[in-house]
């Protein structure tokens, strides 16, 4: 099957250890070429899985965000049946998008609970957790809209500003105070502490904007100003690695990938700990999206791009080579 390569502008690969990534220019490939590529796979035995390395991407379709207000972008998930939650801000609100409709998906806002969210993220048992630091909690809505009881911590007498914010398996959030630009744990009590990590501590971290958890791996993920850092929950920073955003807005994990957006658009390995695949300012200005807010991912297979100015998300097919011999 010829491989689908409709993307028009050049998307350069981060080096790898082994090399370049090849990258895709669709006045660059030829019908021999593909068919090559075809025989290639099949006669010499690699496979294309998930986690194959990232060759390209190929532009699949753009939702209009048409709810009748002017938007700005702030963060976007994916749901278990394949919908959308999309947040925005002036005005804030939170929308559910089916992708999965016929008549290309559907609108449902929640009550005005926001008052100025900055990010957002869902954990395994489907809640979304909205970080909105002026409101000094962490917001929780179900995959409905419905409004849950905030997550109001426990600080121990300090002001508690959730710039983003995550939930491992067991129940514990992490979080990034806004206050100190340190990376908070909050027990299932809801007790509160500092890990200690900030630049007025000990500067194992600087400026950290997001935080996420990768199941597949059992990390969680702080971008700050140098970079993607990884580390166990109950443990010290085990790796620092270059995005190659120097911007960076928004962080989506699927697998054993993470993807960063920004003013570009990269994809780093969590197992090798590399960067492997990057979508220059250029790339992005070509689609519509630049800067980007927000990525998230569809089984390894897609991303859902959220841009800054929010009225649409980009759909795009993330095509992946061959992972070697069987």
């Amino acid at each position: 099957m010829t491989p689908n390569i409709r993307n028009n502008h050049p998307l350069r690969a981060a080096p790898t250890p082994v090399g370049r990534a090849c990258c895709y220019r669709n006045s660059h490939i030829s019908r021999v070429a593909a068919w090559l590529f075809l025989f290639h796979t099949v006669c010499f035995g690699q496979t294309i899985g998930l986690n194959s390395p990232v060759i390209g991407l190929s532009v699949e379709d753009t939702l209009k965000l048409c709810d009748g207000h002017t938007s700005t972008g702030v963060a976007i998930v994916t749901g278990r049946e394949g919908e959308l939650y999309i947040l925005l801000d002036s005005p804030p609100r939170l929308l559910r998008w089916d992708v999965n409709r016929e008549n290309g998906g559907e609108f449902a806002s929640c009550p005005g609970e926001l008052n100025s969210p900055v990010d957002m993220t869902s954990d395994t048992g489907f809640e979304l957790l909205v970080a909105d630091p002026y409101n000094e909690k962490i917001l929780r809505f179900d995959r409905r809209l419905e409004i849950l009881p905030p997550i109001i911590p426990d600080a121990g007498g300090e002001r508690f500003e959730p710039l983003s914010v995550c939930r491992i398996p067991d129940g514990t959030l992490f979080t990034i105070n806004r206050t100190d630009d340190d990376i908070w744990r909050i027990s299932r009590d809801g007790k509160a502490t500092p890990l200690g990590w900030s630049p007025a501590r000990s500067g194992r971290i600087n400026a950290p904007s997001h935080i996420e958890y990768s199941t597949e791996t059992d990390k969680l993920l702080v971008l700050d100003k140098d970079g993607l850092k990884l580390f166990s929950p109950y443990g010290m920073i085990e790796s620092s690695i270059s995005t190659g955003v120097a911007d960076p807005s928004g962080i989506g994990v699927a697998g054993t990938e993470a993807w960063i957006a920004g003013d570009g658009l990269a994809c780093v390995s969590l197992t090798h700990r590399y960067l492997t695949f990057y979508a220059p300012p250029d790339s992005l200005k070509s689609w519509g999206v630049f800067p980007a807010a927000d990525v998230a991912l569809m089984g390894n297979q897609r991303l859902y791009v959220l841009p800054e100015r929010g009225d649409l998300v980009l759909v795009l097919k993330i095509l992946r080579g061959g992972s070697g011999h069987p």
